[in-house]
C-alpha cells in the first residue's frame, strides 16, 4: 500500500467532478500539487463512481452502484451503498480502515451518502445523494 504521507503529497492531474481535465490560468494542465488531498479525493471519486470492468487497466475497481438503481431512496439501500463504497476503497487500497467512514443518511426521504477522510490537513467529506425520481447516484 502506498504509504499515507505519499498520497497526500504525489500530484495528480487535477480533474473536475465530471472527469474533464482542468486549465490552469496560464493554459497548462492544472494538477494537484498545492492541494495535499485533492488527488485522494479524486481516486475516492472514481471509485465511488466506477463500476467494476469501467477501467480496463484496473478491471476490479468500483463501488458498483449501479446495480442499486431502480431502487427506492431507504435505510436498506443507504447500508448496502456504504458497505459497496467501503469494500472498494478498501481493496482499491486508496484508503486504509482507519482513514475514512462512509455513512448513509436518510433526510426527509432522500438519501445521501457522506464520506469523510481522515487527512493530514484535517477531516474532508465528499457527498452525494440518491435522486428516488431519476433512480440513480448524483453528485460524486
Amino acid at each position: 500500500m502506498t504509504s499515507r504521507r505519499k498520497r497526500y503529497t504525489t500530484p495528480d492531474f487535477w480533474f473536475t467532478e465530471d472527469g474533464d481535465f482542468k486549465i490552469d490560468s496560464d493554459g497548462d494542465l492544472k494538477d494537484t500539487l498545492l492541494d495535499e488531498t485533492r488527488a485522494v479525493i479524486q481516486e475516492v471519486r472514481t471509485v465511488v463512481s466506477a463500476d467494476s470492468g469501467d477501467w480496463v487497466l484496473y478491471p476490479k475497481i468500483g463501488a458498483n452502484l449501479s446495480s442499486l438503481r431502480g431502487a427506492p431512496a431507504s435505510t436498506d439501500i443507504g447500508k448496502v451503498a456504504a458497505a459497496r463504497i467501503t469494500e472498494a476503497l478498501l481493496s482499491a487500497k486508496i484508503l486504509s480502515p482507519e482513514e475514512f467512514i462512509v455513512m448513509p443518511l436518510m433526510i426527509e426521504g432522500f438519501l445521501i451518502i457522506r464520506i469523510t477522510i481522515a487527512s493530514p490537513t484535517g477531516e474532508v467529506s465528499i457527498n452525494f445523494g440518491y435522486d428516488s425520481s431519476n433512480k440513480q447516484f448524483i453528485g460524486y
